[in-house]
């Protein structure tokens, strides 16, 4: 029987609907969080998804994200689950996929381990250091163990280098390996929670690709505004204007036609679900 693909729209629904079951959850677990990177992009310039855009992405705050994954019983349901990324378990993850069960995806210029599904991107926000020099050293720390985990998930045609590409696949039996990538996820993990939340006035993501744009002041991420997002309310950090800032410079600016991609994802619907039901 032939797939029944998802058009862009579809994809960008199935993303929302995951979204709003888990704003429901969070909501009614006591759960912190915010939209964040091109979701809220989204939520300014277009009230919703940017145009050409497929994921969503929300982060937490680190004793958040812990109950989260201590209940991920509660965030299963009959076409919802958590998922670890790179293949791994929740728990040492460094950060968690909220994933809707019914729309399979194909990953043209990343090949990931197992099943995968249309979802919502949870990224922790952690503990940084005051210093800004020693925030940044340590966002540099936690950058090789990142590009470590993601060495042998890009298909041979999405690197841009030949040499790299080359190496890439002669050496992604060990890169895809599972001991590998429990090694290096677990030494992000450990940056991750070098500084413990609450610590210090300062707080970033480490799990996502940042040189330092994820540093903001704890207490404006803490605080919470509710933004538009396709016809629904969410919260988002309060310093959300710095943090597209930082990440994008000029956010309201669309990029030139040949610099607006999204993940590229093939998805179709899984199990006799539809845009319908």
């Amino acid at each position: 029987m032939a797939k029944s693909m998802l058009t862009l729209r579809e994809k960008q629904f199935e993303g929302l609907r995951a979204l709003r079951m888990f704003d429901d959850l969070c909501k009614e677990h006591g759960l912190r969080y915010s939209l964040d990177y091109g979701t809220i992009i989204g939520a300014v310039r277009h009230k919703g998804f940017i145009p050409w855009d497929d994921d969503v992405d929300v982060c937490m705050p680190r004793p958040d994200f812990e109950k989260m994954l201590s209940m991920s019983d509660t965030f299963k349901k009959e076409d919802t689950e958590l998922q670890g990324y790179f293949g791994l378990p929740l728990e040492v993850s460094s950060h968690v996929r909220f994933v809707t069960l019914r729309a399979e995806i194909n990953h043209t210029t990343m090949n990931l381990p197992g099943r995968n599904y249309i979802w919502v991107d949870i990224f922790p926000i952690d503990g940084n250091p005051d210093d800004l020099q020693d925030g940044l050293a340590l966002c540099q720390e936690a950058w090789f163990p990142k590009q470590m985990l993601t060495a042998g998930l890009w298909r041979w045609k999405a690197i841009p280098n030949r040499a790299v590409a080359t190496a890439c696949l002669v050496t992604r039996p060990i890169l895809r390996s599972y001991p590998f990538r429990m090694y290096w996820t677990k030494r992000l993990k450990s940056v991750q929670l070098s500084v413990p939340y609450g610590s210090t006035g300062t707080v970033g993501s480490l799990a996502s690709l940042s040189h330092g744009e994820d540093r903001m002041p704890i207490e404006q991420f803490e605080k919470t505004v509710m933004m538009e997002f396709e016809g629904y309310e969410f919260p988002v950090m309060s310093c959300w204007e710095q943090r597209l800032h930082n990440w994008y410079g000029d956010y309201m600016q669309l990029p030139p036609e040949d610099q607006r991609i999204n993940h590229q994802l093939d998805a179709w619907w899984t199990n006799g679900f539809g845009p319908e039901q």
